[in-house]
């Protein structure tokens, strides 16, 4: 709930800025698993169940083992990353990408979302 909330908050504050839809999107996402991390990090903390150290060794543990596991994924994420970076289109743009052609409904860290010309929405992975 409580990163729902941070979720929604972020989005508002940036909406009033006029930032890009897609850096907005990224960050929301940022910010909800990153609340939800630490909020479950003090729940453990606070009942004594686990020690701190135990749980960042676990999580360092799972993340080699995630990514050893999901590197094709990986790199779909860090193309999603370069996209928000470099910003070679946006949402609204008319784009080819492999051999889909559509405008840009969504990009996220591992699809970019299309609405192709026949109204269909088309999901492409960043690394393509």
């Amino acid at each position: 709930r409580i990163s729902t909330v941070a979720g929604a908050s972020l989005r508002t504050y940036y909406a009033d800025r006029n930032i890009d839809v897609t850096t907005v999107s990224f960050l929301v996402g940022l910010v909800r698993y990153s609340v939800l991390l630490v909020a479950t990090m003090i729940v453990f903390r606070s009942l004594g169940v686990v020690p701190p150290q135990s749980v960042t060794a676990l999580i360092t543990s799972v993340s080699l083992a995630v990514g050893l596991a999901f590197q094709s994924v990986l790199g779909n994420v860090a193309a999603g990353l370069m996209l928000l970076v470099f910003r070679p289109y946006s949402v609204g743009d008319k784009v080819n990408i492999g051999h889909r052609v559509g405008f840009v409904y969504d990009i996220s860290l591992l699809t970019t979302r299309l609405d192709a010309e026949d109204n269909t929405r088309i999901q492409v992975p960043n690394s393509e």
